[in-house]
Protein backbone atom coordinates (compact mmCIF):
# COMPACT_ATOMS: atom_id res chain seq x y z
CA UNK A 1 0.00 0.00 0.00
CA UNK A 2 0.97 3.51 -0.51
CA UNK A 3 2.22 5.91 1.75
CA UNK A 4 -0.58 8.65 2.13
CA UNK A 5 1.11 10.12 5.40
CA UNK A 6 1.51 13.46 3.80
CA UNK A 7 -2.28 13.41 2.17
CA UNK A 8 -3.65 12.67 5.80
CA UNK A 9 -5.46 15.99 6.68
CA UNK A 10 -7.19 14.92 10.00
CA UNK A 11 -5.66 13.18 12.88
CA UNK A 12 -8.50 12.25 16.08
CA UNK A 13 -6.24 14.33 18.39
CA UNK A 14 -6.92 17.47 16.35
CA UNK A 15 -10.53 16.92 16.07
CA UNK A 16 -13.77 17.62 19.16
CA UNK A 17 -13.89 14.98 21.26
CA UNK A 18 -17.43 14.11 19.55
CA UNK A 19 -16.59 13.64 16.17
CA UNK A 20 -15.48 10.84 14.62
CA UNK A 21 -12.03 10.38 12.33
CA UNK A 22 -12.72 7.22 10.35
CA UNK A 23 -11.46 6.15 7.19
CA UNK A 24 -13.36 7.28 4.12
CA UNK A 25 -14.07 3.11 3.11
CA UNK A 26 -15.94 3.40 6.21
CA UNK A 27 -18.29 6.06 5.36
CA UNK A 28 -18.45 6.17 2.03
CA UNK A 29 -18.79 3.37 -1.41
CA UNK A 30 -16.96 5.02 -4.63
CA UNK A 31 -19.09 3.10 -7.20
CA UNK A 32 -18.19 3.42 -10.51
CA UNK A 33 -20.00 4.70 -13.44
CA UNK A 34 -20.52 3.03 -16.69
CA UNK A 35 -19.21 4.16 -20.05
CA UNK A 36 -22.06 5.69 -22.42
CA UNK A 37 -19.95 6.51 -25.55
CA UNK A 38 -21.23 10.14 -27.29
CA UNK A 39 -23.17 7.98 -30.20
CA UNK A 40 -24.99 5.92 -27.80
CA UNK A 41 -26.70 8.96 -26.03
CA UNK A 42 -29.93 9.45 -26.96
CA UNK A 43 -31.82 13.33 -26.79
CA UNK A 44 -32.86 13.47 -23.52
CA UNK A 45 -32.98 16.17 -20.21
CA UNK A 46 -30.52 13.54 -18.21
CA UNK A 47 -26.83 15.40 -17.56
CA UNK A 48 -23.99 12.92 -18.35
CA UNK A 49 -21.12 13.61 -15.91
CA UNK A 50 -17.55 12.68 -16.78
CA UNK A 51 -14.22 13.73 -14.61
CA UNK A 52 -14.91 17.37 -15.65
CA UNK A 53 -18.04 17.46 -15.19
CA UNK A 54 -21.18 17.55 -17.54
CA UNK A 55 -19.93 16.11 -20.71
CA UNK A 56 -23.25 15.33 -22.69
CA UNK A 57 -27.11 14.98 -22.16
CA UNK A 58 -29.01 11.66 -22.35
CA UNK A 59 -32.57 10.20 -22.08
CA UNK A 60 -32.38 8.03 -19.01
CA UNK A 61 -30.48 7.86 -15.73
CA UNK A 62 -28.01 5.69 -13.96
CA UNK A 63 -28.34 7.23 -10.73
CA UNK A 64 -30.69 8.61 -8.87
CA UNK A 65 -30.53 12.51 -7.21
CA UNK A 66 -29.07 13.96 -5.50
CA UNK A 67 -25.72 12.61 -5.72
CA UNK A 68 -21.49 13.31 -5.71
CA UNK A 69 -19.40 12.58 -8.11
CA UNK A 70 -15.40 12.05 -7.91
CA UNK A 71 -13.29 11.77 -10.88
CA UNK A 72 -11.52 8.75 -11.77
CA UNK A 73 -9.80 9.37 -14.62
CA UNK A 74 -8.28 12.43 -16.47
CA UNK A 75 -9.15 15.27 -13.90
CA UNK A 76 -8.87 13.15 -11.01
CA UNK A 77 -10.26 14.01 -7.50
CA UNK A 78 -12.58 16.92 -9.23
CA UNK A 79 -15.85 16.74 -6.68
CA UNK A 80 -19.74 16.98 -8.23
CA UNK A 81 -22.79 17.40 -6.79
CA UNK A 82 -25.92 16.65 -8.94
CA UNK A 83 -28.85 17.98 -8.27
CA UNK A 84 -30.95 15.47 -10.66
CA UNK A 85 -31.08 12.18 -11.64
CA UNK A 86 -27.67 11.16 -13.47
CA UNK A 87 -25.48 9.17 -15.84
CA UNK A 88 -21.85 9.38 -14.68
CA UNK A 89 -19.69 7.72 -17.37
CA UNK A 90 -16.56 5.49 -16.59
CA UNK A 91 -14.35 8.43 -16.10
CA UNK A 92 -15.85 8.90 -12.21
CA UNK A 93 -16.95 7.60 -9.17
CA UNK A 94 -20.69 8.29 -7.71
CA UNK A 95 -21.03 8.08 -4.06
CA UNK A 96 -23.03 5.72 -2.01
CA UNK A 97 -23.10 6.73 1.66
CA UNK A 98 -22.70 3.99 3.97
CA UNK A 99 -24.37 5.52 7.00
CA UNK A 100 -26.60 8.70 8.19
CA UNK A 101 -23.68 11.31 7.22
CA UNK A 102 -25.61 14.58 5.36
CA UNK A 103 -24.75 14.36 1.64
CA UNK A 104 -23.73 18.19 1.03
CA UNK A 105 -21.31 17.61 3.86
CA UNK A 106 -19.67 14.71 2.19
CA UNK A 107 -19.79 17.04 -0.57
CA UNK A 108 -18.21 19.66 1.15
CA UNK A 109 -15.56 17.43 2.85
CA UNK A 110 -14.09 15.30 -0.50
CA UNK A 111 -13.87 19.28 -1.40
CA UNK A 112 -11.71 19.75 1.38
CA UNK A 113 -9.00 16.68 1.32
CA UNK A 114 -6.62 16.02 -1.05
CA UNK A 115 -8.03 14.02 -3.57
CA UNK A 116 -6.10 15.54 -6.65
CA UNK A 117 -2.54 14.37 -4.89
CA UNK A 118 -3.86 10.80 -5.15
CA UNK A 119 -3.28 10.28 -8.60
CA UNK A 120 -1.83 6.70 -8.86
CA UNK A 121 -1.29 6.23 -12.57
CA UNK A 122 1.52 6.48 -14.85
CA UNK A 123 -0.17 7.62 -18.39
CA UNK A 124 -3.52 8.95 -18.08
CA UNK A 125 -3.65 10.37 -14.64
CA UNK A 126 -6.13 8.27 -12.45
CA UNK A 127 -7.40 7.65 -8.70
CA UNK A 128 -7.51 4.53 -7.34
CA UNK A 129 -10.56 3.88 -4.75
CA UNK A 130 -8.07 1.68 -2.13
CA UNK A 131 -5.81 5.29 -2.01
CA UNK A 132 -9.21 7.26 -1.20
CA UNK A 133 -10.36 4.64 1.19
CA UNK A 134 -7.53 5.39 2.78
CA UNK A 135 -7.65 9.18 3.54
CA UNK A 136 -9.16 9.96 7.15
CA UNK A 137 -12.38 12.35 6.93
CA UNK A 138 -13.39 14.30 10.09
CA UNK A 139 -17.43 13.74 10.81
CA UNK A 140 -19.08 15.63 13.62
CA UNK A 141 -22.55 14.58 15.11
CA UNK A 142 -25.57 14.60 12.53
CA UNK A 143 -26.76 17.97 13.21
CA UNK A 144 -23.62 19.80 13.42
CA UNK A 145 -23.26 18.44 9.77
CA UNK A 146 -26.24 19.47 8.86
CA UNK A 147 -25.47 23.25 10.28
CA UNK A 148 -21.96 22.98 8.71
CA UNK A 149 -22.90 21.88 4.78
CA UNK A 150 -25.91 24.97 5.38
CA UNK A 151 -23.16 27.65 6.12
CA UNK A 152 -20.88 26.58 3.43
CA UNK A 153 -23.88 26.22 1.44
CA UNK A 154 -24.76 29.72 1.89
CA UNK A 155 -21.55 30.86 0.85
CA UNK A 156 -21.66 28.72 -2.34
CA UNK A 157 -25.04 29.98 -3.62
CA UNK A 158 -23.59 33.20 -3.03
CA UNK A 159 -20.51 32.14 -5.15
CA UNK A 160 -22.78 31.16 -7.80
CA UNK A 161 -25.04 34.56 -8.07
CA UNK A 162 -21.31 36.39 -7.90
CA UNK A 163 -20.46 34.54 -11.31
CA UNK A 164 -24.01 34.97 -12.60
CA UNK A 165 -23.33 38.84 -11.70
CA UNK A 166 -20.47 38.94 -13.68
CA UNK A 167 -21.61 37.23 -16.48
CA UNK A 168 -24.20 39.83 -16.88
CA UNK A 169 -21.60 41.90 -16.18
CA UNK A 170 -19.35 40.94 -19.31
CA UNK A 171 -22.69 40.53 -21.60
CA UNK A 172 -23.27 44.45 -20.59
CA UNK A 173 -20.03 45.84 -21.72
CA UNK A 174 -20.31 43.53 -24.70
CA UNK A 175 -23.72 45.18 -25.67
CA UNK A 176 -21.92 48.79 -25.01
CA UNK A 177 -18.88 47.76 -27.58
CA UNK A 178 -21.50 46.80 -30.24
CA UNK A 179 -23.79 50.16 -29.33
CA UNK A 180 -20.89 52.46 -29.48
CA UNK A 181 -19.26 51.03 -32.64
CA UNK A 182 -22.09 49.90 -34.61
CA UNK A 183 -23.68 53.45 -33.95
CA UNK A 184 -26.57 52.88 -32.16
CA UNK A 185 -26.45 55.19 -29.64
CA UNK A 186 -24.89 58.04 -31.88
CA UNK A 187 -27.19 61.33 -32.34
CA UNK A 188 -25.03 62.20 -34.65
CA UNK A 189 -26.20 61.90 -38.95
CA UNK A 190 -24.69 58.78 -40.41
CA UNK A 191 -23.12 59.08 -43.82
CA UNK A 192 -22.01 56.63 -46.64
CA UNK A 193 -18.13 55.97 -46.87
CA UNK A 194 -16.78 52.98 -49.22
CA UNK A 195 -16.56 51.37 -45.98
CA UNK A 196 -20.01 51.64 -44.84
CA UNK A 197 -22.36 54.24 -42.89
CA UNK A 198 -21.00 56.20 -40.47
CA UNK A 199 -21.07 59.71 -37.93
CA UNK A 200 -20.60 62.09 -39.90
CA UNK A 201 -17.76 63.72 -37.09
CA UNK A 202 -16.03 60.35 -37.25
CA UNK A 203 -13.63 58.98 -39.77
CA UNK A 204 -12.27 56.22 -41.27
CA UNK A 205 -7.77 56.16 -40.82
CA UNK A 206 -5.24 53.62 -41.88
CA UNK A 207 -3.74 52.03 -39.64
CA UNK A 208 -0.36 53.26 -40.27
CA UNK A 209 -1.46 56.61 -39.73
CA UNK A 210 -3.37 55.72 -36.51
CA UNK A 211 -0.30 53.95 -34.56
CA UNK A 212 2.69 52.59 -34.80
CA UNK A 213 4.00 48.95 -33.81
CA UNK A 214 6.51 48.45 -31.43
CA UNK A 215 9.11 45.93 -31.91
CA UNK A 216 9.61 43.30 -29.27
CA UNK A 217 12.51 43.38 -26.56
CA UNK A 218 15.87 41.47 -25.70
CA UNK A 219 15.20 37.81 -24.85
CA UNK A 220 14.85 37.63 -20.97
CA UNK A 221 17.95 35.62 -20.44
CA UNK A 222 20.02 39.05 -21.79
CA UNK A 223 18.58 40.74 -19.21
CA UNK A 224 20.69 42.11 -16.19
CA UNK A 225 19.72 41.79 -12.37
CA UNK A 226 20.80 43.77 -9.66
CA UNK A 227 19.61 44.21 -6.32
CA UNK A 228 16.88 41.75 -5.38
CA UNK A 229 15.76 43.70 -2.02
CA UNK A 230 15.10 46.85 -4.87
CA UNK A 231 11.84 47.08 -6.12
CA UNK A 232 12.26 47.00 -9.60
CA UNK A 233 11.61 49.92 -11.99
CA UNK A 234 10.90 48.08 -15.17
CA UNK A 235 9.39 44.93 -16.21
CA UNK A 236 9.73 42.11 -19.06
CA UNK A 237 6.06 40.78 -20.16
CA UNK A 238 5.01 37.98 -21.45
CA UNK A 239 2.06 36.23 -22.65
CA UNK A 240 1.33 34.42 -19.45
CA UNK A 241 1.22 37.51 -17.89
CA UNK A 242 -2.17 38.12 -19.28
CA UNK A 243 -3.34 35.93 -16.88
CA UNK A 244 -2.24 37.63 -13.43
CA UNK A 245 -5.87 39.26 -11.81
CA UNK A 246 -4.02 42.34 -11.35
CA UNK A 247 -3.37 42.77 -15.47
CA UNK A 248 -7.12 42.61 -16.00
CA UNK A 249 -7.30 45.76 -17.57
CA UNK A 250 -4.08 46.93 -17.75
CA UNK A 251 -0.70 46.00 -17.20
CA UNK A 252 1.40 47.01 -13.97
CA UNK A 253 3.31 43.83 -12.87
CA UNK A 254 4.59 40.64 -14.48
CA UNK A 255 6.75 37.87 -13.03
CA UNK A 256 9.93 38.87 -14.06
CA UNK A 257 10.64 42.79 -13.23
CA UNK A 258 14.44 43.96 -13.29
CA UNK A 259 16.33 47.33 -12.75
CA UNK A 260 16.77 49.85 -15.71
CA UNK A 261 19.90 50.88 -14.14
CA UNK A 262 21.54 47.75 -14.68
CA UNK A 263 20.40 47.51 -18.33
CA UNK A 264 21.12 51.20 -19.79
CA UNK A 265 20.70 50.20 -23.28
CA UNK A 266 17.43 48.21 -23.09
CA UNK A 267 14.82 50.31 -24.34
CA UNK A 268 11.28 50.80 -22.88
CA UNK A 269 7.58 50.84 -24.04
CA UNK A 270 6.20 54.04 -22.56
CA UNK A 271 3.34 54.08 -20.47
CA UNK A 272 -0.47 54.00 -22.35
CA UNK A 273 1.27 51.20 -24.80
CA UNK A 274 -1.55 49.09 -26.07
CA UNK A 275 -0.35 45.64 -25.44
CA UNK A 276 -1.59 42.34 -27.73
CA UNK A 277 -0.21 38.69 -28.36
CA UNK A 278 0.84 38.58 -32.13
CA UNK A 279 1.53 34.65 -32.31
CA UNK A 280 -0.49 31.31 -31.16
CA UNK A 281 -3.43 30.57 -29.55
CA UNK A 282 -3.31 33.44 -27.27
CA UNK A 283 -4.41 35.84 -30.02
CA UNK A 284 -8.23 33.70 -30.11
CA UNK A 285 -8.81 35.29 -26.57
CA UNK A 286 -8.81 38.55 -27.88
CA UNK A 287 -6.99 40.21 -25.15
CA UNK A 288 -5.80 44.20 -25.02
CA UNK A 289 -4.20 45.61 -22.70
CA UNK A 290 -2.86 49.42 -21.71
CA UNK A 291 0.79 49.58 -19.67
CA UNK A 292 0.72 51.17 -16.56
CA UNK A 293 4.53 50.76 -15.95
CA UNK A 294 7.71 50.46 -18.38
CA UNK A 295 8.05 46.96 -19.97
CA UNK A 296 9.79 45.06 -22.90
CA UNK A 297 7.74 42.37 -24.43
CA UNK A 298 9.19 39.19 -25.73
CA UNK A 299 8.52 38.47 -29.00
CA UNK A 300 5.07 36.74 -28.65
CA UNK A 301 3.40 40.06 -28.30
CA UNK A 302 3.10 43.30 -29.99
CA UNK A 303 3.21 46.77 -28.65
CA UNK A 304 1.24 49.62 -30.18
CA UNK A 305 1.65 52.97 -29.65
CA UNK A 306 -1.21 55.58 -30.70
CA UNK A 307 -0.62 58.75 -32.46
CA UNK A 308 -2.18 61.98 -31.44
CA UNK A 309 -5.71 62.54 -31.88
CA UNK A 310 -6.83 58.99 -30.57
CA UNK A 311 -6.79 57.73 -27.34
CA UNK A 312 -5.28 54.27 -26.43
CA UNK A 313 -8.69 53.43 -24.10
CA UNK A 314 -11.11 54.29 -27.38
CA UNK A 315 -8.67 52.28 -29.93
CA UNK A 316 -8.71 48.99 -27.03
CA UNK A 317 -11.89 48.75 -26.69
CA UNK A 318 -12.53 49.06 -30.74
CA UNK A 319 -9.94 46.14 -31.11
CA UNK A 320 -12.10 44.40 -28.48
CA UNK A 321 -14.97 44.80 -30.50
CA UNK A 322 -13.37 44.01 -33.97
CA UNK A 323 -12.22 40.90 -32.49
CA UNK A 324 -8.05 40.30 -32.90
CA UNK A 325 -8.48 36.99 -34.79
CA UNK A 326 -10.37 39.19 -37.65
CA UNK A 327 -6.57 40.30 -38.23
CA UNK A 328 -5.48 37.11 -38.43
CA UNK A 329 -2.71 36.18 -41.13
CA UNK A 330 -4.44 33.28 -43.53
CA UNK A 331 -1.71 30.36 -42.06
CA UNK A 332 -1.91 27.21 -40.08
CA UNK A 333 -0.46 29.07 -36.91
CA UNK A 334 -2.41 31.71 -35.66
CA UNK A 335 -0.22 35.19 -36.08
CA UNK A 336 -0.34 38.45 -36.73
CA UNK A 337 2.30 41.49 -37.98
CA UNK A 338 2.67 44.44 -38.89
CA UNK A 339 1.48 43.94 -42.39
CA UNK A 340 -2.33 42.78 -40.86
CA UNK A 341 -2.86 45.94 -39.08
CA UNK A 342 -1.32 48.74 -40.65
CA UNK A 343 -2.98 48.28 -44.31
CA UNK A 344 -6.52 47.95 -42.31
CA UNK A 345 -8.81 51.27 -41.82
CA UNK A 346 -9.91 51.86 -38.23
CA UNK A 347 -12.99 54.55 -36.78
CA UNK A 348 -11.81 57.67 -35.16
CA UNK A 349 -14.17 59.79 -33.81
CA UNK A 350 -14.06 63.26 -31.99
CA UNK A 351 -11.75 63.41 -28.43
CA UNK A 352 -15.24 64.69 -26.91
CA UNK A 353 -16.68 61.12 -28.38
CA UNK A 354 -13.54 59.43 -27.49
CA UNK A 355 -14.02 60.36 -23.77
CA UNK A 356 -17.38 59.48 -23.89
CA UNK A 357 -17.49 56.26 -24.99
CA UNK A 358 -14.33 55.58 -22.66
CA UNK A 359 -15.76 56.34 -19.61
CA UNK A 360 -19.17 54.81 -19.90
CA UNK A 361 -17.61 51.67 -21.18
CA UNK A 362 -14.96 51.92 -17.91
CA UNK A 363 -17.88 52.69 -15.36
CA UNK A 364 -19.46 49.04 -17.04
CA UNK A 365 -15.43 47.28 -16.60
CA UNK A 366 -15.51 49.08 -12.80
CA UNK A 367 -19.09 47.55 -11.85
CA UNK A 368 -17.23 44.19 -13.27
CA UNK A 369 -14.25 44.70 -11.27
CA UNK A 370 -16.19 45.18 -8.53
CA UNK A 371 -18.25 41.93 -8.62
CA UNK A 372 -14.17 39.90 -9.41
CA UNK A 373 -13.21 41.82 -5.98
CA UNK A 374 -16.70 40.27 -4.36
CA UNK A 375 -16.21 36.94 -5.64
CA UNK A 376 -12.65 36.71 -4.43
CA UNK A 377 -14.07 37.88 -0.76
CA UNK A 378 -16.32 34.85 -1.05
CA UNK A 379 -13.95 32.70 -1.98
CA UNK A 380 -11.31 33.64 0.60
CA UNK A 381 -14.18 33.30 3.38
CA UNK A 382 -15.20 30.00 1.79
CA UNK A 383 -11.50 28.73 2.28
CA UNK A 384 -11.18 29.66 5.62
CA UNK A 385 -14.56 28.17 6.87
CA UNK A 386 -13.71 25.21 5.43
CA UNK A 387 -11.04 24.77 7.17
CA UNK A 388 -12.36 25.87 10.43
CA UNK A 389 -16.05 24.56 10.24
CA UNK A 390 -14.04 20.97 8.88
CA UNK A 391 -11.63 20.83 11.25
CA UNK A 392 -13.77 21.82 14.08
CA UNK A 393 -11.30 24.73 15.13
CA UNK A 394 -14.24 27.15 15.09
CA UNK A 395 -17.67 25.68 15.97
CA UNK A 396 -21.16 26.68 13.71
CA UNK A 397 -21.84 29.26 16.37
CA UNK A 398 -19.33 31.32 15.94
CA UNK A 399 -19.58 31.84 12.30
CA UNK A 400 -22.87 33.53 11.62
CA UNK A 401 -22.06 36.85 12.64
CA UNK A 402 -19.11 36.57 9.77
CA UNK A 403 -21.28 35.70 6.88
CA UNK A 404 -23.69 38.44 7.82
CA UNK A 405 -20.91 40.85 8.24
CA UNK A 406 -19.55 40.29 4.23
CA UNK A 407 -23.10 40.49 2.95
CA UNK A 408 -23.78 43.79 4.52
CA UNK A 409 -20.89 44.64 3.35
Amino acid sequence: MRNLSGCQVFKDNDLPNDWDCAPLKERIELAYGRALHEEDRKQGPVDVYGSNGKVGKHSQSLVDAPGILVGRKGTVGAVHYAVQPFWPIDTVYFVRTLSNDNLRYVFHLLNYLPLQKLNAATGVPGLSRRDAYALRGAFPPPEEQDAIARILDAVDMSIEQTYESLKQAGLLKKALLQSFFNFELCSVPLIKTEFGYIPKTWEWVKGKKAFIILGSGPSESSIKYSDKQVKPDAWFMKVDDFNNPANRRTIVQTKVGFHTDANPTIKLLPKGTLIIAKRGAAILKNRVRISAVPLVLDPNLMGIQMNDGIMPEFFAYQLEWRNLSRFLEDSGIPQMNNKDLYPRYFLKALPEEQRKIVSTIKAAEDYEDALWDQLDAYEKLKNALMHDLLTGKVRVNRVIDQILSLEAS
